[in-house]
This record gives structure tokens, sequence and C-alpha cells, in this order.
């Protein structure tokens, strides 16, 4: 587990803390000091390892704390705000971290984070919280689908012209549709049957596709409608 609140000894040395967790935890004895090697060098603390934790900086303390919680080696990590108090490249590492720890080494992982574009870059499965509620729980697409039944693209042309705009309002599919620069936004409810339809509507009155992408509700946006939806 890795607390919002430390809690290290920080009169102790970042490797003695280790140490001592790592016999709490009943870590074989042999394998204690490979551990702690491991762990400080992947934090980037080795250099520091015998400092007193107590002169280390904010950053510091959260790397130590998520080796802490890694000592042991668990099946099941709750992780609370991991990424806080530390800078970007830290930040990406312990992401990635994370993601190594969840696929490759098949542990499951519960984190509690206000970052939302973390957490929809890190979760197979999303909880939105509302005072001290689950709210909604779910894949994210599966949020995403459950609250918005139109889905929305952005069509990218050499050109945009009156003429194509006309064509594509033709097929009669668009429920909005908005120009901006040379792409066109729109929103359909069945995109496998209504975007071939309007791609031909467009490339018939002389339009050149360069893509056509779809413009996916962010994990903020569903955050906020479910939220809203629940005051």
């Amino acid at each position: 587990m890795l607390p919002e609140v430390h809690g290290h000894y920080e009169r102790m040395s970042a490797q003695e803390n280790l140490r001592y967790y790592a016999q709490l935890y009943g870590v074989p004895k042999s394998e204690i000091g490979g551990r702690v090697k491991d762990l400080l060098e992947n934090m980037g603390l080795w250099e520091r390892r015998s400092d007193k934790v107590g002169t280390y900086s904010k950053g510091m303390k959260q790397k130590l704390a998520i080796a802490r919680a890694l000592i042991h080696d668990p099946p099941v990590l709750f992780l609370d705000e991991p990424t806080s108090a530390l800078d970007p490249e830290a930040q990406k590492k312990i992401r990635d971290d994370i993601l190594i720890l969840s696929k490759r080494r098949d542990r499951t992982i519960f984190l509690c984070t206000h970052n939302l574009a973390e957490a929809e870059m890190l979760c197979d499965r999303i909880a939105i919280i509302n005072h001290g509620k689950i709210v909604a729980l779910g894949e994210t697409e599966h949020l995403r689908n459950h609250l918005w039944h139109l889905k929305t693209f952005e069509l990218t042309l050499t050109k945009v012209s009156s003429q194509i705009i006309k064509a594509i309002e033709s097929a009669g599919l668009c429920k909005k549709i908005e120009v901006k620069g040379n792409s066109v936004i729109f929103s359909v409810s069945n995109p496998e049957h209504d975007n071939p339809i309007i791609a031909k509507k467009v490339i018939d009155a002389g339009g050149h596709i360069v893509s056509l992408s779809e413009i996916k509700r962010t994990l903020e946006e569903i955050y906020l409608k479910i939220i809203g939806e629940e005051s």
C-alpha cells in the first residue's frame, strides 16, 4: 500500500527503511539485499541510499514509499496518488512501472487519483466516487457509450466547400455539423453504417479526404457529466 502520508522513519536511511519493512513482510534474508538495491536503483535513489530520509525532498520520499510498497512483491497494490510531488520525468517512470506491474507481471493495482488523464492512461476499469459513493463503474469506453449515444468524428479535407457541406447534409445522417478550417465535425448514431455513406457523398461532391477519425470524450468529460447528473 502507498498511503497519502508516507510514514517513513526519517532518522533512518532509505536502505534501512526498506530492509526493516522487508523483514516485517517476511522477505527471505537472502533476497533482501538484492531487492533493496534493485528498487532504489529503479527509483533513482541508490546514490542517496545511506542518507537519512529526513533530508529527502518530497518527491524522493514519494519514490521511497513506492519502493517500500513493492519490497515484498505483492500480488495486490493500493496506490494513493502515486505520481504526486514528482517531476514530469519521474511521473512517466512511475506510470511505466505501474503498467509493467499490471500487464507483464499480472498484478492487481487499485489507483486512487484526481489525475483523470493518468487514470484513463493506466486503468482498465474506472470507478467514479461522489460523496463516498460509487456512482459509475466500468471500462472507459463502456461509460462513454452509456452516456453518449452519438459518436463524434472529424473529417479532414484538402478544402471544405459549401457543396461538400450540402452533400453531407443531404445524407440526413448527421445530428450536428460544424466546420473548423479544413475539417468538418459531425455526430452520428451508427458510424459503421453512416460514415461510408457520408464519405461517398463528400467524394461525389468533389471533396478530397485526408483523414476521418473519432473524437472521443475524455474521462474528464465523463466525470463531469456523471457528477453533474448526480448533483
